[in-house]
């Protein structure tokens, strides 16, 4: 009996010491957007408006936060940003996020005197414990002061909840990008992440067994295309972590980077999947050179039960309705000989693609065009059989069938005819440094199409050719890339007659001389 009273007493006195209940775990935020830090863009914005040749608009921002006290209180060198949580009653039809704001506090006290700098602003303390009101004509703001950041909200009772280090969620991202967008898995209630899952299955399964009941040759495709969307789905709702944008600013190299990233479970099967996509050669890398005005490129290995689903159903719209039913010889045989290229590329699942913008905005730009294929030889005669039958058309004025050679790769021209009057007309002349034609050729494994002038095929010869896994700019592991230099595009306002505008255009040209915009979307 003594034994049992005593292990009660000191039960009670651990839980009343408060040792025996555990911390209720921090509230997760769905997701995090914040600047890296207040210093970062202030430095930012210098380089751009002094850049431009407006430093006095750098002075004005600078004033500005003088006035503001300099941000006393605030510590400029730590991210600030947001919290986004999903509503708590979410069955109560609520569907706005739960928002908080974070700032990195240093003193409170100066933190109080920046805000009093307005008549119209005040920060003060409430009868709760490093709690605040921050109050401006329009509302009243509920402030926490916590693990030496300031929580500012709307909704005083989300600062009843514990929060999570905006250090641990920001530490790894704020040191690669200045700004960053990033969406949590769990931020998301493994309840509501169920639902989710189940729903999506069971809607899946209701169109699938439609499908088999009425048993129809395309119907099976389509059962086929869902199970498979109904698998990649499951994998990617179990595997999925966490997906992120992330965009900074290169002094060194003047680009800006955005890169879009998505997060799986390490050896999973999305992850596998993703490795799988990116790690065939790309044959037109080596042409999507650094140094021209702009390009995208985008490669990606399908998966072979994608590609196969993706020939069977080529093949099966063709068996039941042939596109060449009413074409005569010889064009009919030459645009079989497309489809079967087309379906031979699908099938070998290899989807690489270039759109590059080249020449200068001076004496014209030119558009190539690459798409990788199965058969370019096939490819090659039936393009020639088929081009003279453009010369039918309404829009074409000639076709060239040997318009010249660049790299190794023979061309035709195509030329439309003029729309007489049209503003636009004007415009395209202007883009093109003349009247654009479209220049078709084919090589080993790849359509090139080219827009431009005269001067088209010399901006194409001046493209890297032959193929690479990876070079400075095209990663093998990205699925796609853009790339655009400012200054090429600012040059075409040069051409405009406004003495303004040229000056203008001039300027930033030579204070972006070579800046570059870059996206990515690589697997993470």
């Amino acid at each position: 009996m003594l034994t049992r009273s005593l292990c009660l007493f000191l039960a009670i006195s651990v839980f009343a010491s408060g040792e025996g209940f555990a911390a209720p775990p921090a509230r997760e935020p769905v997701a995090v957007a914040y600047l890296a830090s207040i210093d970062g863009v202030l430095d930012d914005i210098d380089y751009v408006v002094t850049s431009g040749g407006q430093p006095q608009l750098a002075q004005m921002v600078r004033g500005f936060i003088t006035n503001l006290n300099n941000l006393e209180g605030i510590d400029r060198t730590q991210p600030v940003g947001v919290y986004a949580f999903l509503p708590i009653d979410l069955g109560g039809g609520k569907k706005d996020p739960d928002i908080i704001g974070f700032i990195p506090v240093t003193d409170i006290e100066a933190l109080k005197k920046t805000a009093h700098l307005s008549n119209v602003l005040s920060l003060e303390a409430t009868d709760k414990t490093n709690r605040y009101e921050f109050k401006t004509p329009e509302k009243t703001f509920s402030v926490l002061i916590d693990q030496g950041h300031a929580f500012v909200t709307e909704k005083p009772e989300l600062l009843d909840f514990p929060l999570p280090s905006p250090v641990a969620l920001t530490e790894v991202l704020s040191k690669q990008y200045d700004v960053v967008i990033h969406l949590r898995r769990e931020g998301v209630p493994p309840l509501v992440w169920e639902f989710a899952k189940i729903g999506l299955q069971s809607q899946t399964d209701k169109e699938i067994k439609k499908l088999k009941e009425r048993n129809q040759p395309e119907d099976q495709l389509k059962v086929r295309g869902l199970e498979m969307a109904r698998a990649a789905a499951g994998s990617i709702l179990n595997e999925a972590r966490s997906a992120w944008i992330g965009v900074r600013v290169s002094r060194e190299t003047r680009t800006a980077v955005v890169d879009v990233k998505l997060q799986f479970a390490d050896g999973g099967q999305v992850a596998r999947m993703l490795s799988q996509a990116v790690e065939a050669p790309s044959s037109l890398t080596a042409s999507a050179a650094a140094e021209l005005p702009a390009a995208t490129h985008v490669h990606v290995h399908l998966p072979e039960a994608l590609s196969k689903l993706a020939t069977d159903g080529i093949r099966l719209a063709r068996e039941k309705k042939d596109p060449t039913a009413n074409i005569p010889e010889p064009q009919r045989r030459s645009v079989n000989n497309l489809l079967d290229v087309a379906q031979q590329t699908v099938e070998a699942g290899d989807a690489d693609l270039l759109l590059q913008f080249t020449g200068e905005p001076q004496t014209g730009m030119s558009l190539v065009a690459g798409v990788h294929v199965a058969d370019g030889k096939k490819l090659a005669e039936s393009v020639m059989t088929l081009l003279p039958e453009a010369r039918n058309s309404d829009k074409v004025a000639g076709v060239t069938l040997d318009a010249g050679a660049a790299r190794g790769v023979h061309f035709a021209r195509i030329d439309g005819k003029p729309d007489e009057g049209s503003s636009g007309e004007k415009n395209v002349e202007l883009f093109y440094g003349g009247k654009p034609s479209l220049y078709v050729g084919t090589e080993a494994s790849t359509l090139w199409l080219v827009v431009g002038g005269s001067h088209a095929l010399q901006d194409f010869a001046a493209l890297a050719g032959g193929s690479s896994r990876s070079t400075d700019r095209t990663s093998k592991s990205t699925f796609a890339e853009s790339h655009l230099h400012l200054s090429d595009w600012l040059g075409l306002l040069s051409l405009s007659k406004d003495q303004k505008t040229r000056d203008f255009s001039e300027a930033a040209r030579v204070a972006v001389e070579r800046a570059r915009l870059h996206a990515a979307l690589p697997p993470a």
